[in-house]
């Protein structure tokens, strides 16, 4: 556990880091016959949320001096990949861009907030729905008569 603490110290200090510095944690192999892994491997499945994803982790084999280098499986981020892209543009152009986007989001949250003001309603009319049909007064819909 003290290896762990140790570890996600260097997490944080890695994530306070300029991004262009190259981040590596070089630790040596530890294997454990009981968890059937190395200390690293269980570390990046437990802990993977802590490692910045410019981090690599190497590992070193004493014994067959040999370096595994574990990356994190780094997620695809559209949203950020668009804006960086938007970000190369004229500054005309980014202004064009950012008011699009602006006026999108508001129009979301515009339908949001009218759906969210049309629940009452909607629930009495599946309320009516239902007790017409519980009186025999719905038929069933033919779509080739449509």
């Amino acid at each position: 556990s003290a290896k762990i603490t140790v570890w996600n110290e260097a997490m944080y200090y890695f994530a306070m880091a300029p991004e262009d510095y190259k981040k590596i944690l070089f630790v040596l192999r530890d294997y454990s016959d009981k968890k059937g892994e190395t200390l690293a491997e269980y570390y990046i499945r437990t802990h993977d949320h802590l490692v910045p994803d410019e981090v690599e982790i190497w590992e070193y084999e004493e014994d067959a001096g040999e370096v595994i280098i574990w990356k994190k499986a780094v997620r695809e981020n559209p949203l950020k990949n668009a804006l960086d892209v938007a970000s190369r543009l004229p500054e005309h152009d980014q202004d064009a861009v950012a008011k699009w986007l602006m006026a999108e989001l508001a129009s979301e949250e515009g339908w949001d907030e009218r759906f969210a003001g049309t629940q009452d309603a909607l629930s009495v009319l599946a309320r009516e729905a239902s007790e017409e049909h519980e009186r025999g007064e719905t038929k069933e819909l033919d779509p080739g008569s449509l």
